[in-house]
């Protein structure tokens, strides 16, 4: 199991939107569609702040997150115990950059961490973060397989690989992922895709499911 964090795991894309044009203005950056799942790493290498300037951003941000407290959505550590209870590989996987407090955000939110075998990260420049030896951090963002190099070997090792990994999210970068990999993918419209037919534009499958949260998933593996 392969989960995004925001708008899928964590209700926090409300707190988001308030934030991304503050913190914008303060440094001096042009336009950019946060709601379209694209990577906002790669828009500030692209913009060109250095790697000291991105760091800053990215700490002023993540002060400007925590102290709003968004909240995983109901059900989440419902799943993840069930998934853990049957030996599922549980891994979340973001284009969030790798910073100091992110294990202290998703524990805050209300995440169970303890149920998570896995924490892969998107930076656009070398991390500066100590990581915990369950934490990795790539150069390339979702919907990039790159994204997964820290832990591909350990897929590749799942009977039935790569049919057996499913990839859940919110956003096309997710869908994209999961298709690019020949994963299964299990969309919800918790985040910044919020409708069927939305999905279907981005190219969702056949043999692809929708969810209004990530808690549907329950049903389907109880």
């Amino acid at each position: 199991m392969l989960f995004d964090c925001d708008g899928t795991l964590v209700d926090d894309l409300k707190e988001h939107h308030r934030i991304w044009p503050k913190i914008f203005r303060e440094f001096k950056l042009g336009r950019f569609n946060t709601r379209a799942g694209r990577s906002v790493g790669d828009f500030l290498k692209r913009s060109g702040l250095s790697s000291i300037e991105i760091r800053k951003f990215w700490k002023r941000f993540n002060s400007l997150e925590f102290d709003m407290s968004p909240k995983a959505f109901r059900g989440v550590n419902q799943l993840l115990k069930i998934f853990k209870k049957k030996k599922i590989l549980i891994a979340i996987v973001t284009n969030r950059p790798t910073v100091f407090n992110y294990l202290s955000f998703l524990i805050q939110a209300g995440l169970d961490i303890s149920l998570v075998d896995y924490f892969v990260n998107h930076d656009s420049t070398p991390s500066l973060v100590k990581l915990c030896p369950n934490q990795f951090s790539a150069s390339a963002g979702k919907p990039h397989s790159e994204i997964l190099k820290p832990i591909i070997k350990i897929l590749k090792k799942l009977p039935g690989f790569p049919e057996s990994v499913l990839m859940v999210g919110d956003s096309w970068a997710d869908l994209h992922l999961a298709q690019n990999c020949h994963f299964q993918f299990a969309g919800v419209m918790s985040g910044s895709m919020k409708t069927l037919k939305g999905w279907k534009a981005f190219g969702l499958r056949d043999q692809d499911v929708i969810f209004k949260e990530v808690s549907g998933l329950i049903k389907l593996f109880k």
